[in-house]
């Protein structure tokens, strides 16, 4: 069963019946192009590390050979022995069953044009306009406004989504709701677009007008879809291609509490001075040769502060670590700042 994402990419209105390969939408006349998502898996863990794209036409070439060669063998064992032709056929049905009756979910994206053939267009534009054709003029006049649209000024930023429910984004609007990081009082919703990159990174477009706050790291949130149905929850990491603010954190943790999970967001109140600071937390990896050294548990841990205070934080510092519904997880020692380790891996 094919599911079909029937959004254009380029205006965000609905197509009725999108192409199965390349077509135009009838709306802004751009062209999109029909495609599925390919998730890499880990073989231990059964996590999506990856993804790929593949063209729906040739997903279903890709499978659609396998199936011919196995019907003509089928067909040629079913002539010399009847018991094994007709487990041959039993396993053609049931590799049509798997390649074509289970769920496929196809996206649409943005196909640019090269140079010349925008050249080309805008040209006819040109020629179109000094003709004095007024009711195409309004209509290149719509185009040129959903073109601006498009290309309007916007902050990309990260964000860390609670118990990662989130592999279908791709191009997707949504409705974000942003809240206080001490008080927890609502700060307002905003129109955003979110995308998913290759390393499943989850990236969220904010109009550059939009407040502050849309644009600030170390902001939780609520997610609501295009109904207004809270999807998922989480909290706003640093801008696209930034490096994170990553730590070393002793933790005394009891043994009843068990290992941390990376699945959701902590909270962490930090020393700084004479004053404590509110931190947002997103765990990196659990350190083993260092927790087997210190005897305690040692994780490598991103720390988030919308007024990114993080980067005066003075090691060590004290740190009280807390569940999202603020409950004590455990004390515990920030040790090490990574920050230096980025000029040496990633010059430049």
């Amino acid at each position: 069963m094919r599911i079909t994402e029937n959004k254009c990419p380029w205006c965000g209105r609905d197509i009725e019946k999108p192409s199965f390969y390349r077509g135009r939408c009838g709306h802004c006349s751009k062209t999109y192009e029909s495609f599925l998502f390919l998730y890499n898996r880990d073989r231990f863990t059964g996590r999506s590390n990856s993804r790929s794209e593949m063209s729906l036409p040739v997903y279903y070439l890709i499978t659609l050979l396998p199936l011919a060669f196995l019907v003509k063998y089928s067909f040629r064992a079913f002539k010399n022995s009847f018991g094994s032709g007709i487990i041959s056929l039993v396993m053609c049905v049931l590799y049509v069953y798997l390649a074509y009756m289970r769920r496929v979910h196809v996206y649409l994206k943005k196909v640019e044009k090269s140079g010349e053939q925008d050249a080309q267009e805008n040209g006819g534009e040109r020629e179109q306009k000094n003709n004095g054709d007024r009711a195409q003029g309004d209509s290149h006049e719509e185009a040129d406004g959903d073109r601006d649209a498009d290309n309007a000024p916007v902050v990309v930023r990260k964000v860390f989504l609670s118990d990662d429910l989130s592999c279908g984004f791709y191009h997707t609007e949504m409705e974000i709701e942003m809240f206080h990081p001490e008080d927890g009082s609502s700060k307002g919703r905003q129109a955003v677009v979110f995308h998913m990159t290759e390393n499943l990174d989850i990236l969220m477009e904010v109009p550059e007008n939009a407040p502050l706050i849309f644009k600030q790291p170390g902001i939780p949130f609520k997610l609501y879809d295009r109904e207004g149905i809270w999807v998922n929850h989480g909290i706003t990491l640093e801008l696209a291609g930034d490096h994170p603010d990553l730590f070393q954190v002793q933790l005394s943790l009891p043994s009843e509490a068990g290992k941390l999970s990376r699945d959701v967001y902590y909270t962490a109140i930090v020393r700084m001075g004479e004053e404590k600071e509110l931190f947002y937390a997103v765990l990196d990896c659990r350190d083993g040769l260092e927790s087997l050294k210190t005897g305690k548990e040692v994780y490598e841990v991103k720390l988030y502060h919308q007024d990114q205070v993080q980067k005066k934080l003075a090691i060590p510092a004290d740190l009280r670590l807390y569940h999202e519904d603020r409950t004590l997880v455990c004390n515990g020692t920030v040790t090490y700042y990574f920050a230096k380790r980025y000029l040496f891996e990633y010059p430049g």
